[in-house]
């Protein structure tokens, strides 16, 4: 211990004395530190683990887990009461940026006299798709619509809107589409992404792959709908209401490649897949809009 120089001068028996003092203060502690005894600590039963891996893994199933992790990435405004405003979707449901032309398919021939040649660096369709599929649900789309409101566009991996689709009247079709485009978007860029993810929740091309499989969306697609009340005990009118929920079911099933049945499911279900997802197809739109 250091004595102030001063004080010696000052005082030269008190600093005697506190020389002393301190020293007797010192000899207590050591002489405390070499008596101490570990006692206490033997009474553990265990080891203290030496390594992180050596810790066993916390007690929790799968499926609380799997909650956890939907809940914890879930932002806060989706629990919020009440209406979700379009701009709260911006980043997540929604893309962050878009593209608006007045013709959508002049924009796009546009685009591909500026960059000629650029096909031939698109990597092609992901394995899981069904191309008989993809072709039939193209030719029914082009059989009935004139025009696309919304697209996304693959090789420039950008997502385009009819301007007249912007008009204030239009915000709930409009979030609908962009819903739809949004969902291709982030499936391609799941499906090309590099390198894959390390966590094993994480939507990836394998994960598509057991879904197609085992035909994960048109099962819990059947099971949304069956969900909708009927409403009407006339008869006329519940037996078109079931025929309209099976032709749905069928389109899926029979017309849709995966793509489109993940964008079509994200599009029509939205409103319980960002806030209590139970079917695997939720979970899996939740994690790809809240990443």
């Amino acid at each position: 211990m250091r004595i102030d120089k001063k004080a010696r001068e000052l005082y030269p028996d008190s600093a005697i004395d506190y020389d002393e003092m301190a020293d007797d203060v010192f000899n207590q502690i050591d002489s405390a530190e070499q008596e101490y005894s570990t006692e206490a600590y033997d009474d553990f039963e265990e080891p203290i683990q030496s390594s992180l891996d050596d810790i066993e893994q916390y007690d929790m199933n799968d499926e609380a887990e799997d909650d956890f992790d939907i809940t914890y990435r879930t932002p806060d405004f989706v629990f919020e009461e009440g209406p979700k405003k379009a701009e709260m979707l911006i980043g997540t449901i929604l893309p962050e940026e878009i593209t608006v032309a007045d013709n959508i398919e002049d924009y796009l021939d546009e685009n591909d006299s500026k960059n000629p040649g650029i096909y031939n660096i698109y990597p092609g369709d992901a394995e899981y798709e069904n191309l008989e599929k993809k072709k039939t649900y193209n030719k029914k789309v082009k059989s009935y619509e004139k025009g696309s409101p919304a697209v996304y566009d693959p090789i420039y991996d950008e997502i385009i809107i009819r301007s007249d689709m912007l008009e204030k009247n239009n915000i709930p079709k409009t979030t609908r589409f962009l819903t739809h485009e949004n969902v291709h978007k982030l499936e391609k860029n799941v499906a090309f992404r590099q390198p894959m993810p390390r966590v094993l929740s994480e939507p990836n091309t394998e994960m598509f792959k057991d879904m197609v499989e085992n035909n994960v969306i048109e099962n819990d697609w059947s099971n949304f709908l069956k969900g909708d009340k009927i409403g009407t005990s006339d008869k006329e009118k519940r037996q078109k209401f079931i025929k309209h929920r099976r032709d749905l079911s069928n389109s899926m099933r029979n017309e849709y490649a995966f793509s489109e049945q993940l964008a079509y499911f994200g599009e029509h279900t939205m409103q319980k897949s960002i806030k209590n997802p139970k079917r695997k197809t939720e979970r899996v739109l939740n994690r790809m809009w809240f990443q």
